[in-house]
């Protein structure tokens, strides 16, 4: 590992509009892995990657692709921690961020093998998708417990059954093929 290189991208001075290049200390490797990652999960867009130049961290917006609105921003801070900013609790997309980024530090520590990582990734993967399905349905839940008080015409259980359509429709269900 002693050709590691650091993470660069150009910043521009919001006052002045002038152009910098910044160079940060995480592993650029791990920004691009990260990013994949995260490019990766259905429903979200990410921004492109950004650098906070008060300390360097590498910073992602994760942005809902249906009402497009910024969801939480995912932060590799210059010890190449991965730290959600959110009003929400943790999310399916920051936790597999988070998950991947121990992962991967396991495997480049020799802490792990390839194959014992590969598995670890899937297993993970899977698992940040139940979390999605289960975070979108109690999302429609929700929002029909909202708009339509009356339980005698939309019970709970046709509530489930349409959440869990509409999840199917929109990403797959359980048959994703990734």
């Amino acid at each position: 590992m002693n050709n590691i290189k650091n993470y660069k991208a150009d910043y521009y001075n919001p006052e002045t509009f002038e152009k910098s290049e910044i160079e940060t200390k995480i592993p650029a490797d791990l920004v691009n892995q990260v990013k994949q990652t995260l490019d990766n999960i259905e429903g979200y867009m990410i921004t492109p990657t950004m650098i906070n130049p008060e300390d360097n961290s590498v910073v992602f917006c994760v942005m809902n692709i249906s009402d497009r609105t910024l969801k939480y921003k995912v932060t590799i801070s210059p010890n190449n921690q991965i730290i959600e900013m959110s009003n929400n609790k943790q999310s399916s997309v920051s936790w597999l961020a988070k998950s991947y980024l121990d992962l991967l530090t396991k495997l480049n520590n020799d802490e792990i093998s390839l194959e014992e990582f590969e598995i670890k990734y899937i297993e993970i993967l899977e698992q940040s998708k139940a979390m999605h399905k289960e975070e979108t349905i109690d999302a429609i839940i929700k929002s029909e417990k909202e708009h339509y008080i009356n339980a005698e015409v939309y019970p709970p259980e046709f509530v489930l059954r349409k959440a869990e359509q509409y999840y199917n429709e929109t990403f797959g269900g359980n048959n994703e093929q990734q």
